[in-house]
C-alpha cells in the first residue's frame, strides 16, 4: 500500500486482512522500517492517507472521497472505491525488470575511506555555510 504517513511522509506499508471466528474482518498495517503493526482504525496508526493498493495481480487507485486510513474501505472489488490500473483493455506487465543475477564487485577499503572523508567534508562545509547564513 502506498500513502502518506507520519513521520515518513510518502510511505509504503504492508496491509494484511484478518478474519476471526465470528467472520469479523480487520485490517492491519505493517511498517516495513520498524516491523510494527497497527490496526488501520487505530487513531495512532502512522499512515494518514491511502493512495493505492497493489499485489502480484494489479494496482488499485483509491478513488474514495475519504483518504484517511481509518475511514478507508479496503474492498477492491467495489469500483466506486477502487479503480484497477490494469484490466480488460490494459493488461498487467509480466516478468520482472530485475536481472536474474545481481553481480557485486568488491570495493576496496581505501575507496570506502575516500568516500567517507569526502562525505564528512561536504557535511562539515555545509554546516559551516548554514551557520554563517543563520547569524
Amino acid at each position: 500500500m502506498l500513502g502518506h504517513g507520519v513521520p515518513y511522509g510518502p510511505s509504503a506499508y504492508v496491509l494484511t486482512r484478518h478474519e476471526n471466528s465470528q467472520r469479523l474482518v480487520t485490517y492491519h498495517l505493517w511498517d516495513p522500517a520498524t516491523g510494527h503493526n497497527f490496526d488501520v482504525r487505530d487513531n495512532f496508526c502512522p499512515l494518514q492517507k491511502v493512495y493505492c493498493l497493489m499485489n502480484d495481480e494489479n494496482i488499485w487507485a483509491n478513488v474514495q472521497s475519504e483518504e484517511e486510513a481509518r475511514h478507508t474501505r479496503f474492498d477492491v472489488v467495489r469500483r466506486s472505491d477502487w479503480l484497477p490500473v490494469f484490466g480488460r483493455n490494459v493488461g498487467a506487465p509480466t516478468g520482472s525488470i530485475q536481472p536474474a543475477v545481481l553481480e557485486y564487485t568488491h570495493t576496496s577499503s581505501s575507496s570506502c575511506q575516500i568516500l567517507q572523508d569526502n562525505l564528512e567534508k561536504h557535511l562539515r562545509d555545509s554546516l559551516m555555510k548554514w551557520r554563517k547564513a543563520s547569524r
